[in-house]
Formats: C-alpha cells, sequence, structure tokens
C-alpha cells in the first residue's frame, strides 16, 4: 500500500511538472480521432490529434487549447465539418496548428514514415464551418485546401494561412459580423474571399512576413456576391477582384472605399450600382477600377506574370440605374464601357 501511494504521488508530480513546461518541450502525446464530436469536448494543449476518418463532423463546441496541434490524414482524405463551435484560442506563443499528418516540421513525424512522405498543398480537405460561433485566434493552417466560413458568423484573426491549394480563407457566404484581422497569407493560390457584408480594413498581409517576395499566386481579395449592407474596403496592399458579369451594389446601400483602394475586373465582369446605392470615395488619391490583367497596379493580381497585358474592352465598366448609364470617371480604365 505505501508503495502504490508513492508512485501515484510521483506520477501525480511528474504529471503537474509536465502540464507546467511550455508546449513545445513537452512530451507529445498523439491521439488518432475517428469518430465526430458529439458532445462538448477539449483537445488539449500539447497533444497531437490526428484525423483519420473521411466524413468527420463537430456536432458540439470543440475547444482546442494553445499548443495543439491538429493533423489530418491525407489517405483518408479527411477535412472538417462544423455544426456546433470550433473555438480555437492559440496565443502568439502557442498557436494552435492545422496540418498534414506528413509535416514532420510541426509536431514530428507523427505518421512514422520517416523521410518517406513530405506534405504538399491539398493534403487534406477543407475546414467547413456550416454554423455561428466559432473563433480561430493565433491559429495556423498548412497544406489544406480550403478553410470555408458559410451560413453563420465566425471570427479568424492573427491567424496564419501557408501553403493550402485553392483558396485559403472563404467567406463567399459569411455573415455579417464574421471578423478577418491581423492574419497572414502566402504561398497559397488566392488568399482570401468575402462577400458584401463584410468590412475589410487594412489589418491583414499578403506576404510571408520573414520573406516578403513570397506572396500568393494570384495575390488579391475576391468579392463574392453583391454589395448587401454598408461596408467598407480599406486593404490597399492587395487589390480587390471582381469575377462576376452582374456584380451589384444594391439598392440604397453604400460602398466605401479608402484611399489606394484598387478593384481589378476578370474578363467580361462588370458592376451595377443600383438604385439609391452609393459608392463613397470612388474618385479618391490613387483609386482605380482596372482590369485583371494589369500588373501595374498592386501586382500581377492573375498570377501570369507578363503572358498577359491588359487591353481596353477587357471588362464591362460599372453601370449607374439612377444615371441610367455608365460611369465615366477617369479612373475606369481598360473597360468596354465608356
Amino acid at each position: 500500500m505505501k508503495q502504490h501511494s508513492l508512485r501515484l504521488c510521483f506520477l501525480l508530480a511528474l504529471a503537474a511538472v509536465l502540464a507546467a513546461l511550455p508546449a513545445c518541450i513537452r512530451p507529445n502525446l498523439v491521439i488518432e480521432v475517428t469518430e465526430n464530436i458529439d458532445s462538448p469536448t477539449t483537445w488539449r494543449s500539447g497533444r497531437i490529434y490526428i484525423i483519420k476518418t473521411f466524413d468527420f463532423w463537430v456536432n458540439a463546441t470543440l475547444e482546442i487549447e494553445p499548443g495543439a496541434i491538429v493533423k489530418f490524414d491525407p489517405q483518408s482524405g479527411p477535412g472538417m465539418s462544423v455544426n456546433g463551435a470550433v473555438l480555437a484560442r492559440g496565443t502568439a506563443d502557442e498557436p494552435v496548428i492545422f496540418t498534414s499528418s506528413r509535416d514532420d516540421a510541426r509536431g514530428g513525424d507523427s505518421n512514422r514514415d520517416g523521410l518517406a512522405t513530405a506534405p504538399a498543398p491539398g493534403d487534406w480537405g477543407k475546414i467547413l464551418v456550416q454554423t455561428g460561433g466559432s473563433e480561430f485566434l493565433h491559429c495556423r493552417f498548412f497544406y489544406g485546401t480550403t478553410v470555408e466560413a458559410s451560413y453563420g458568423k465566425a471570427a479568424f484573426q492573427q491567424c496564419t494561412f501557408a501553403d493550402n491549394k485553392e483558396l485559403a480563407l472563404d467567406l463567399s457566404y459569411a455573415e455579417a459580423e464574421t471578423v478577418v484581422s491581423g492574419n497572414v497569407f502566402y504561398r497559397n493560390d488566392r488568399p482570401l474571399a468575402v462577400n458584401g457584408v463584410i468590412d475589410i480594413d487594412a489589418s491583414n498581409s499578403f506576404a510571408n512576413p520573414l520573406d516578403p517576395g513570397e506572396t500568393n499566386t494570384r495575390n488579391g481579395i475576391w468579392l463574392a456576391n453583391a454589395v448587401e449592407t454598408s461596408i467598407s474596403l480599406s486593404e490597399t496592399e492587395v487589390a480587390f477582384v471582381i469575377d462576376d458579369v452582374d456584380f451589384r451594389v444594391n439598392e440604397n446601400i453604400t460602398l466605401t472605399l479608402a484611399d489606394s483602394v484598387v478593384i481589378k475586373f476578370t474578363d467580361s465582369s462588370g458592376l451595377v450600382i443600383d438604385y439609391g446605392g452609393d459608392i463613397q470615395n470612388y474618385g479618391g488619391s490613387s483609386v482605380w477600377f482596372t482590369s485583371y490583367k494589369d500588373d501595374t497596379r498592386k501586382g500581377d493580381t492573375n498570377g501570369d506574370g507578363a503572358s498577359s497585358s491588359p487591353a481596353d474592352g477587357d471588362w464591362d465598366g460599372i453601370y449607374s440605374n439612377d444615371a441610367g448609364d455608365y460611369a465615366g470617371w477617369s479612373n475606369i480604365v481598360y473597360a468596354n464601357n465608356p
């Protein structure tokens, strides 16, 4: 009995010491995840969770502590669908990491294959947030396809998105009050898409802070659907992109642009300002409406180097229903109208 008590005391003391250590030097505990989250669950700091099921659902609240690492097994082709909420609240020193199980640089050789495999963009599917209330603070997303929030509001703050295959963060169908601020995007195909109910400030970055030459292949912010509530666009590091033949500023809605904002249009796309709609500061300093092929304003947004160049008629123009005609602003270039 005495030996048992001593052993128990030793184990408790050891656990307390390990818990006090920073996550980066704690012994990693690898946990394979093969079942859905159907009740409130916490994933602990210092542990690695490997998702090994193709159809993984979070149907309750999943809290992920600072320093936890979530890996997706490419052989299972997994992602994460969220019908509950994910509260991934990392810190600057201990971020929450989402990556491939082939990523030995983060959490070690979790798939135990030595150097036989290496991570690559698209190793895992997507994180699909389908309800409101999820928060991603100081998170890092590597080697996935996309993170998508739709039909709910979510928060993405101080996160890093790198080496993702398609659209790193897709907020095309997110609801108003979704927050996207202080994030860093690099080495993705496209970094970010938002819709017309989300304000975009100038706090996000679209280059590797350690190597500013590393940006994204198509380095811009895609605008989806229509401007449905009065919003402001203030990002000036990259251009906004409209890829819609009939993108609209809805009736009695105001879109406000900061100085130096550039909006680019893909082939044949255009913008319609409905009755009572308005674009504030459309003539502001260094504000431009131009072709997607125009590399002289905010860089090579279509990611083709020097393979294409802008020309008159590349895109349709900006039509005002109140005026019954196309706008003739001097900062509209390469449009078919005027």
